[in-house]
């Protein structure tokens, strides 16, 4: 008999393989690999009777559906073919998340040995960047600069997830390997990779159930310096979005266009402030493809990085990208999802084993991460994405499964003590 769960499990582990060369040499391996996982859920649904178990994914290639409908009836900034293009563009990094919760998918030892032998050779290949340089780096491994931070980070949640033991404890080398992945990723020289960074050490090292709901001036003191430190770190990308007469010409073009993509945004939401303004039509890759009427109509065309000609820009920050294209509604959907992924976690820490701090921290920084990440880039369409929402599927059903256990202990805990009171 074919177990779909396994078949999903090493499509994991090949694209956390190959996520490092992915963009330079495998370009569509994580498309492939998503779009065969909603196959295999799929066959679940057809063959085993599961589809309750992807609701989720229901519930979102329905929301999807209903945008694609809006844009091919209401707005004409795009061609159907490329509105049907953005459409499953979009859906592939929900597939991994959605197939991962529905199927309740745990590794075993030698998947997760194998997941850590993925990690190791990720790790070799940014070892490799360090004496190639920044440019020979983006030549023969990396496509852009920043996918060195990025791949650092789901490296490190990667690698500390497969490596909890039964007890719920890491070994030291373990830690180690986590340190020395977050110290190497600083060598990619973004401000949000700091920030990214310092979180994850927070989580790791200092963080404990309570620091934040059990606001004590000691407690208080230690998130006023987390922010300050991480503000302080970022502070040069915050201040990169704006012309600062201290950085020169071809920064202050990049500056200019980040701006104006914001504006576009803006201009958007002015418009279209429920809906958006409709796929393949702001920030998307398929916008640039049959590039988009509505750079054109607002004069964003001639902007250098949104120009048909020069585009680098365009598809910089996924955030926008959901506003632009979904409205108002697409970014309350997309926290409002954020928000309920997180309140999967929470179950690790209201548990009365300490065995699960480490599944809530990856699952946290995760989530921290990923908005971080999208909020002024686009994480959310890399190939680091299946990978990093793979994870966070797993550990939400997880958690379900715990805040299920810890009920039915209750439960079974309050009979007995109502028996035992009966009896006396």
């Amino acid at each position: 008999m074919i177990k779909l769960d396994r078949i999903c499990v090493w499509l994991f582990i090949i694209n956390l393989t190959l996520m490092t060369l992915n963009q330079l040499y495998f370009s569509l391996a994580d498309e492939v690999l998503s779009y065969l996982m909603g196959m295999a859920a799929l066959a679940d649904c057809i063959f085993n009777r599961n589809w309750r178990q992807y609701k989720l994914l229901g519930l979102i290639m329905g929301v999807l559906g209903v945008y694609w409908v809006n844009t091919i009836l209401f707005r004409s900034y795009n061609t159907p073919l490329y509105v049907t293009f953005d459409y499953l563009m979009m859906l592939k990094p929900f597939l991994p998340l959605c197939v991962f919760y529905g199927m309740g998918i745990e590794l075993t030892p030698k998947e997760k040995q194998a997941t850590r032998w993925a990690c190791y050779f990720n790790i070799a290949l940014l070892l490799i960047c360090l004496p190639l340089g920044e440019l020979r780096a983006q030549q023969y491994i990396l496509s852009y600069i920043a996918f060195f931070g990025q791949t650092c980070i789901s490296v490190a949640l990667i690698y500390l997830w497969v490596s909890i033991d039964d007890n719920g404890k890491i070994s030291q080398s373990t830690l180690l390997f986590i340190v020395f992945t977050l110290l190497l990723g600083i060598w990619c020289g973004r401000s949000k990779y700091y920030g990214e960074c310092i979180l994850f050490f927070f989580f790791l090292f200092i963080y404990r159930p309570g620091i934040v709901t059990k606001m004590s001036f000691r407690n208080m003191i230690v998130l006023i310096i987390l922010f300050g430190i991480i503000l302080a770190v970022i502070w040069k990308k915050l201040t990169y979005y704006y012309l600062n007469p201290d950085i020169d010409m071809e920064e202050a073009e990049q500056s200019v266009a980040r701006m104006a993509l914001l504006l576009g945004l803006y201009l958007s939401l002015c418009e279209y402030p429920v809906l958006g303004a409709g796929l393949a039509s702001f920030g998307s890759t398929p916008s640039v493809w049959n590039y988009s009427g509505f750079y054109i109509e607002t004069g964003l065309d001639k902007v250098w990085g949104l120009s048909p000609t020069k585009n680098d820009f365009i598809c910089d920050n996924f955030l926008a990208t959901i506003g632009g294209e979904f409205g108002a509604l697409g970014i309350i959907l997309f926290l409002y999802l954020s928000l309920w992924l997180y309140r999967r976690m929470r179950p690790f820490l209201h548990t009365r084993y300490p065995r699960y701090k480490y599944y809530f921290i990856c699952g946290v920084v995760a989530i921290l991460s990923s908005l971080i990440e999208n909020s002024n880039g686009n994480l959310f369409m890399t190939p680091g994405a299946i990978t990093i929402y793979s994870m966070i599927g797993s550990l939400a059903a997880h958690g379900n499964k715990v805040a299920r256990d810890e009920s039915e202990n209750k439960s079974a805990t309050l009979q007995y003590i109502s028996e035992k009171t009966n009896y006396a």
